[in-house]
């Protein structure tokens, strides 16, 4: 038993540390959605990942901090508990996915609703891939009322064109970084102007957080999901052993996920 309690108590940190370096390597990409975000709405959007964190806390202050082994539960104790299980862990995927959906549609509407006005760009970084290239521009620009903000904009260049519908100031630009005027035009939320996008390019962003949210939407769903359905199918009178691990898988999940984004950008960037 002892053993297995060193097991667990390496699989807990072995778990913190992948989320410390998952951090780490996607931190650049979060600050920049983040920022285009008010805070409440990154509240809703992070509903998911609490739960997750704390069900993995949960796990291991259980099993790492008070040592207690992990052992078989009743079958019909078991089936009872994880009813309860998959109506929270329900609850929480429909709030997340609901939650970033409304981005979705918040992003449209905010860009409809928004104010043009000139930008100027302070900086602008190529990120180039086999398939696409990536444009990141930092700018700074007055809003109606003359107040300062600073925003960031992201281009895609899908097989290394740009979109058509960008106005004409920012092609030449992206085509030749060191153009004069370094000028823009952008559209700009009223309600939060640190989310702007070119004027004319649309709202959309196949980079966005809201994709993101998605896919490890999805992939966590599946996984727990899998986990639970084998624990229902288990034929006997007790779940086996390690029937308490689904606590820590969406965490482990999304910290995966983040880790291999995260190492691909700055490997990417590295190669550049």
């Amino acid at each position: 038993m002892q053993r297995q309690v060193w097991a667990l108590r390496i699989f807990c940190l072995s778990i913190v540390a992948i989320v410390a370096v998952a951090l780490w390597a996607f931190m650049p990409y979060l600050l920049v959605e983040h920022r285009r975000l008010e805070h409440w709405k990154l509240f809703g959007l992070l509903s998911g990942d609490l739960v997750a964190l704390l069900w993995f806390g949960r796990f291991a202050f259980e099993h790492a901090v008070l040592g207690r082994p992990l052992s078989p539960m009743p079958i019909n104790d078991g089936r009872r508990h994880f009813k309860t299980v998959a109506w929270v862990a329900v609850a929480a995927i429909l709030i997340d996915l609901a939650f970033t959906f409304y981005l979705m549609l918040d992003e449209r509407s905010a860009y409809a609703r928004g104010s043009v006005t000139d930008a100027h760009v302070i900086a602008i970084k190529e990120k180039k891939r086999s398939a696409a290239r990536w444009y990141e521009l930092d700018c700074t620009f007055k809003d109606q009322a003359g107040t300062s903000h600073k925003t960031h904009l992201s281009v895609q260049a899908k097989k290394h064109v740009l979109p058509s519908q960008l106005p004409i100031e920012a092609i030449r630009l992206l085509e030749v970084p060191n153009h004069a005027p370094r000028m823009i035009p952008i559209r700009y939320d009223p309600r939060h102007p640190a989310r702007a996008w070119i004027d004319g390019a649309g709202w959309h962003n196949d980079n966005g957080l809201y994709w993101f949210s998605l896919l490890t939407l999805l992939f966590q769903t599946i996984l727990t999901a899998l986990f639970l359905l084998l624990l229902n199918a288990y034929r006997g009178s007790l779940f086996p052993w390690w029937w308490d691990i689904y606590k820590a898988l969406p965490l482990a999940v999304e910290a995966f996920w983040m880790l291999i984004m995260g190492l691909i950008d700055r490997m990417m960037d590295s190669l550049q």
